[in-house]
């Protein structure tokens, strides 16, 4: 037999004896998903295309190496679902707001948008520091009506307190008298009896 028709015949039985993995159903879904967004935006180096940047750049949009970039346009299969679905949110982003687009996140602030920001910031400030003041006056009201509840309490307290000592000032009398009468009863059966 010949060295070749031999490794030949182990690497067919090695092959054929390896079980291929089976895709979950989850897995299938995502792969499907895939299908429609690569139809929908017509494939990585169009969506980049549309969207105006370079590799370098799209790579740093997704986080991503260049190099895999590369390898996902030369095998669109490859490329993992999430990829797709980022791309398909950009795309989708952009149309909605197109100052927000990618090209303008790696350009230095130019400052267009600081008017408004500035305005809507200083909206913001100004409704916090209202908020403030009213949160102030609220404590403060509370802190008196807790002050004034406080005296009304203490106020209350010894009075309370005054009464009873007025009340174990009359029972102690009351204990004293009985005491004394207990004491006169008892001489006086003792008296009888002697």
């Amino acid at each position: 037999m010949d060295l070749d028709q031999t490794l030949g015949s182990r690497e067919f039985l090695i092959a054929s004896s390896t079980p291929k993995k089976t895709k979950s159903s989850l897995r299938l879904k995502y792969e499907a998903e895939r299908s429609v967004l690569i139809h929908q935006l017509g494939g990585l180096e169009g969506v980049r295309n549309h969207l105006g940047l370079s590799k370098r750049k799209i790579s740093q949009l997704l986080l991503v190496d260049p190099s895999a970039w590369t390898r996902w346009v030369k095998d669109e299969s490859q490329a993992p679902p999430h990829i797709y679905r980022a791309l398909q949110w950009y795309v989708e982003l952009i149309e909605k707001r197109p100052e927000w687009s990618p090209k303008n996140s790696f350009h230095p602030y130019t400052g267009q948008f600081q008017p408004k920001f500035d305005k809507q910031w200083d909206e913001i400030q100004v409704a916090m520091e209202q908020s403030l003041v009213r949160i102030k006056n609220q404590s403060t009201d509370m802190s008196e009506k807790l002050e004034k509840s406080r005296v009304e309490w203490e106020q209350e307290r010894v009075t309370l307190q005054e009464r009873i000592d007025k009340k174990d000032a009359s029972l102690t009398i009351w204990k004293l008298i009985v005491l004394i009468h207990s004491c006169v009863f008892f001489f006086t059966l003792l008296w009888m009896f002697i």
